[in-house]
């Protein structure tokens, strides 16, 4: 009657105990002061359920602080950047792109406060690739790509702090075993989603063009609130500009793309040889259309409002091209 399932949890610092035979080691304090704690574990064999003998036990935890061993440069950030959080936001984010927000402890914790706005910039950055308004934010481009890719294969839907949909199976904080299927089945599966603290929702899909955030109360009292979010897009479909406003429509044989996107006032929209531009016009997610100026392949955006539209550009003999595109400011 013993079933064992093996089973394990990836966290953020896993540490090769074969390249650091140091910390093969029984005090586990460091330079901490540390206090008495005593743990006896029983490890039983998958085969026949019975207790082995001389088995290596990894005991892996972070101390009151946050900072686990053999990770230098941790504490908050400020030896690894020399800032601190909310400095290295203010040079990094807020000098770039806008967004605001302040990193606050509670408890054990640094919790950033901010807005659905600043939220959504973070989520527009990410389906960027790292670029705001055609500046190089994160520069690390292996590192974006790691991150919105399954970082190992114990839980495919799960990158480096995203959730990742359109995986073949998802792994849940707390229960050991594999649930089939994406986590969640009504998003646009190229989705990556940050779903935070309390349910603090980013979900950024790069082929719909939109990002989608939610902030509230704890949902149900969810640790990861993924049905909850999914619940979330069964609403959005029903809603969400079909062809008629130009959202489903985009020319198959063209190509180039305007950019840089997101864009404030500005973009160039790469145009062919000998095509003759007829007129320019945003379309809103209410479906209101927009005329815009423009001159060649540039085209003006200062009229906007910020938020996501879709560029139409109309040619002769009743071609069209359309493109999403998200302004800021």
């Amino acid at each position: 009657g013993c079933v064992l399932i093996p089973s394990e949890t990836a966290g953020p610092f896993p540490l090769d105990l074969t390249a650091n035979t140091f910390y093969f080691r029984q005090d586990i304090r460091e330079n901490t002061q540390g206090v008495p704690f005593r743990l006896r574990l029983r490890i039983l064999g998958t085969q026949n359920c019975g207790a082995m003998e001389n088995v290596r036990v990894n005991i892996w935890h972070c101390d009151a602080n946050g900072v686990y061993s053999g990770y230098p440069n941790q504490n908050g950030g400020v030896n690894a950047t020399g800032q601190t959080l909310n400095a290295y936001l203010f040079n990094e984010l807020t000098l770039t792109t806008g967004l605001t927000g302040a990193y606050l402890p509670i408890g054990y914790n640094n919790v950033m406060f901010s807005t659905p706005r600043n939220m959504a910039r973070f989520g527009l950055l990410m389906q960027a690739g790292g670029t705001w308004n055609g500046n190089v934010v994160m520069a690390d481009t292996a590192y974006l790509h790691a991150m919105v890719t399954p970082s190992q294969a114990l839980n495919p839907a799960y990158g480096y702090l995203w959730w990742l949909n359109g995986q073949s199976s998802y792994k849940l904080p707390g229960f050991q075993f594999d649930i089939p299927g994406p986590i969640m089945p009504n998003a646009p599966m190229d989705a990556f989603n940050a779903m935070g603290k309390n349910g603090q929702l980013i979900n950024v899909s790069p082929s719909t063009g939109l990002v989608v955030v939610r902030v509230g109360d704890l949902p149900g009292g969810l640790f990861v609130p993924n049905l909850y979010n999914d619940s979330i897009w069964i609403h959005l479909n029903k809603v969400i500009c079909d062809a008629q406003t130009g959202l489903a429509e985009v020319h198959e044989e063209r190509q180039a793309l305007p950019y840089p996107n997101p864009a404030s006032d500005q973009v160039r929209w790469p145009l062919e040889p000998g095509n003759t531009v007829l007129g320019v016009t945003a379309i809103g997610m209410d479906g209101r259309r927009i005329p815009l100026s423009w001159n060649g392949e540039l085209v003006e955006l200062g009229g906007l409002t910020p938020g996501t539209y879709v560029l139409e550009r109309r040619f002769g003999k009743g071609l069209i091209e359309r493109a999403r595109m998200n302004v800021v400011r």
